[in-house]
């Protein structure tokens, strides 16, 4: 392996779609909606490589524009589940790159609600675990209030024909019956939202190939109600998923409300921005500290108690004066 142990973000993206045909492409507050993950990616300070796998020339050459690394991948049956592409992706990853994965941040692009801290938040929170029997972190907000029926015919079914190539149709009652499921008011219970996580690459390598191939195979499993999940909290706007047309209006009123607050993707480069130079700050007070003896604290005792004031002054106001340096270095740029 050529490179050691890094930290990737994987999005899968495909050309077909059975509720919003080329959804991947739609304009959501003038980026298409592929774009919004890998910018949200390469801002991170924690991701070292993004990766989209697509069947879609159109798609790849989007991600490719907006710096991600393009895997293709053959087009598969609109009833397969993500697993299969992610596989795929992973398996290309290892074996051609020869990159040596230690986590993996999954990514779907409809699901692009995400603050610009958020992903460096959640590997941070992970990597709290490392070591320990937490493999895999995902997505969740918690409810105040979960009052869930139960309904005695399901209101739509999820795919119209056997195949699993058309979407089901809508029921247009307006009354239906249901029995209570969940009763609670005491933030007992919270909501996965499910199109962003982090894990280990040993464990979503298990996951993807061990998994039923067909979504309809996945979804209709038994509940594992034994299991303890590790979340990473978020709010509960963030939970919109792009899987209906309405659903890409509601997406944009919550990105630019609650993220993008009249900004546009400025939002996350100054956040990359930022990062930046704090980091060339760290780095250029980590010089002067090895100049100064590699401690600084250490390094002062070696000075009298008058000498350690005035020395101390005249550090902290060079270090501030050059990082002021870097701050209008960077602008410049």
């Amino acid at each position: 392996m050529s490179e050691k142990g890094l930290t990737i973000a994987l999005i899968t993206a495909r050309g077909g779609s059975t509720r919003i045909p080329r959804k991947n492409i739609k304009i959501v507050c003038e980026l298409p909606v592929v774009a919004w993950n890998i910018i949200q990616a390469k801002c991170s300070k924690n991701i070292d490589r993004v990766f989209l796998t697509t069947d879609d020339d159109e798609i790849a050459e989007i991600g490719a524009k907006f710096g991600a690394e393009i895997i293709r991948r053959p087009k598969y049956e609109n009833s397969i589940s993500a697993n299969v592409p992610f596989a795929h992706a992973l398996d290309y990853i290892e074996n051609t790159l020869k990159i040596d994965v230690k986590n993996i941040i999954p990514l779907l692009p409809t699901s692009l609600l995400k603050k610009p801290e958020d992903l460096d938040n959640m590997i941070s929170y992970f990597d709290d675990f490392y070591g320990t029997e937490i493999d895999s972190m995902i997505t969740a907000c918690p409810m105040k209030e979960c009052y869930i029926y139960k309904n005695i015919v399901p209101y739509q079914k999820r795919y119209g024909n056997k195949e699993c190539t058309i979407p089901g149709e809508v029921e247009t009652k307006e009354g239906y019956d249901a029995k209570w499921a969940i009763t609670d008011s005491l933030w007992n219970y919270s909501k996965m939202m499910g199109g962003w996580a982090i894990g280990t690459r040993d464990f979503y390598y298990k996951a993807w190939t061990t998994s039923p191939a067909r979504d309809i195979d996945i979804v209709t499993l038994p509940m594992d109600t034994k299991s303890v999940f590790t979340l990473y909290k978020v709010e509960e706007w963030q939970c919109c998923d792009i899987d209906y047309p309405i659903d890409l209006e509601m997406a944009e009123i919550f990105f630019e409300k609650f993220i993008l607050k009249g900004k546009g993707v400025q939002v996350y480069y100054d956040y990359y921005f930022k990062n930046k130079v704090v980091e060339k700050a760290r780095n250029h007070l980590d010089e002067q500290l090895k100049k100064y003896g590699g401690n600084f604290q250490v390094a002062n005792t070696d000075v009298k108690e008058n000498d350690f004031d005035i020395g101390g002054l005249l550090f902290e106001k060079k270090l501030n004066n050059d990082i002021d340096k870097i701050i209008s270095d960077e602008e410049e740029k």
